[in-house]
């Protein structure tokens, strides 16, 4: 029809003005396709760059010296017992997540076989030590740190007799030079800092200190609450727990765990020695351990009883007659089962009239020695200690993107960047 215009003459019109306005502004249409798909080209290189240096540095992982060693010999009554103890190089705000790679006991290799012939004593730990040469990894044998902490009755025996004293501790200075290992150690563990060490065990055992997140990740445990700990060990009785109100006058001990500090007030008492009757205890939850435990079993009690239940089960005890007795517990010494009378009044006397329980804070008490299958081991708290002090080994780093890998793609992105640079300029200053 005349006056109408069709369609497709619009389209065409509509293409000529246009590529009329370019040639008028001087770029040609063919010219600005070839800056937009350059310039897409450019922004596509960019954004790979960043990229790739993102994923390069952000996605790098330290790479440390896998597991760490430690070896503790424990000198007790009738034996030596050695443990090697492991953790992660990759501490935990500097502490090491211990667990416990291998214990051994090598009979006969008490602190009096120390003190009659030391060579002799030392010599027949050749299969525990053996045994530690084995399962720790050579490479990791060099870092590895070996110890002998001198507790109760070394201590005593060096103050007795020094002479004495020093050929054993010499001896063991041979027997360290002769291990593969890099560091041995004699060191003198008191009263309190092995009560301290017991307490650092429990609550480590307990997941008072550090726990398992959801992630598998290890982090301080959300519960600020903390066990106090009570031993009896060779009539010494230890306490430790942390207080909220202590008097000035009362010594605390600073204990850093997983980079937090804690002030931990503990005290040793020989028999009934303890004079401070106003104390008050303010730990809602203890731990008992050492011959508490035992005590407890003996009297065939639960981990946790009244103590009117604790009264009558000594009670009975001690009034039955020898024979019933020896049937009772065929497989325990006339020693022991001696022992359990007295040891249950001096338990009561020492909980009651000594660290104030009553009827109330009594049931609050576990009887144990064990937590989650573990024993309570003071030497597992040294150990703790310890892993403070050892620096953690870096092997390198590595990364999700090798370092070839990522130079090489860094370097094609730039040049084809540079190469759509080159063209967007060409294309702009040549029409």
């Amino acid at each position: 029809m005349k006056g109408r215009v069709r369609p497709t003459e619009v389209s065409i019109r509509a293409q000529h003005r246009s590529r009329w306005n370019l040639q008028k502004h001087g770029i040609d249409s063919e010219v600005v396709k070839r800056i937009i798909i350059a310039a897409v080209i450019l922004f596509l290189c960019v954004t790979s760059i960043i990229t790739i240096t993102v994923v390069y540095i952000t996605k790098s992982q330290i790479l440390t010296a896998g597991m760490k060693y430690g070896i503790i010999l424990e000198a007790g009554t009738v034996r030596t017992k050695l443990t090697v103890y492991q953790w992660p190089a990759e501490k935990i705000r500097n502490t090491g997540v211990v667990s416990e790679k291998l214990i051994c006991y090598s009979q006969e290799t008490g602190s009096p076989q120390y003190k009659q012939n030391p060579k002799k004593a030392i010599d027949s730990l050749a299969n525990c030590l053996n045994a530690s040469i084995k399962i720790i990894p050579k490479e990791e044998q060099s870092q590895t740190e070996i110890f002998f902490p001198a507790t109760t009755e070394m201590r005593l025996l060096y103050l007795q007799d020094k002479v004495v004293a020093e050929r054993i501790f010499s001896a063991i200075r041979v027997l360290f030079q002769r291990l593969p290992f890099g560091y041995g150690h004699i060191t003198f563990v008191s009263p309190r800092e092995e009560a301290i060490y017991g307490w650092i065990a429990a609550n480590y055992l307990r997941g008072n200190l550090v726990v398992l997140d959801g992630l598998q990740q290890y982090k301080r445990s959300p519960l600020s609450r903390t066990t106090g700990a009570l031993a009896l060990v060779g009539g010494a009785a230890h306490i430790t727990f942390i207080a909220k109100k202590v008097s000035k006058y009362i010594p605390t001990y600073k204990v850093t765990l997983f980079g937090y500090k804690y002030k931990v007030f503990t005290e040793t008492f020989d028999c009934f020695g303890w004079k401070e009757a106003e104390l008050r205890l303010l730990v809602h939850i203890y731990q008992a351990f050492g011959g508490f435990h035992y005590m407890r079993k003996a009297l065939q009690l639960p981990l946790s009883f009244p103590v009117t239940k604790y009264n009558q089960a000594v009670w009975s005890f001690c009034t039955k007659k020898w024979a019933e007795l020896k049937i009772m517990f065929p497989n325990i010494s006339n020693t022991f089962i001696r022992y359990y009378c007295f040891g249950g009044h001096y338990i009561y006397t020492l909980l009651v009239h000594g660290y104030k329980f009553n009827p109330m804070n009594w049931k609050q008490i576990t009887f144990t020695n064990k937590i989650k299958g573990h024993k309570i081991n003071w030497s597992l708290g040294f150990m703790l200690n310890v892993t403070n002090k050892i620096p953690r080994t870096i092997r390198g780093i590595k990364t999700t993107m090798s370092s070839t890998t990522f130079k090489t793609l860094f370097f094609v992105f730039l040049i084809i960047g540079m190469v759509c640079v080159t063209i967007i300029f060409k294309a702009i200053f040549s029409e």
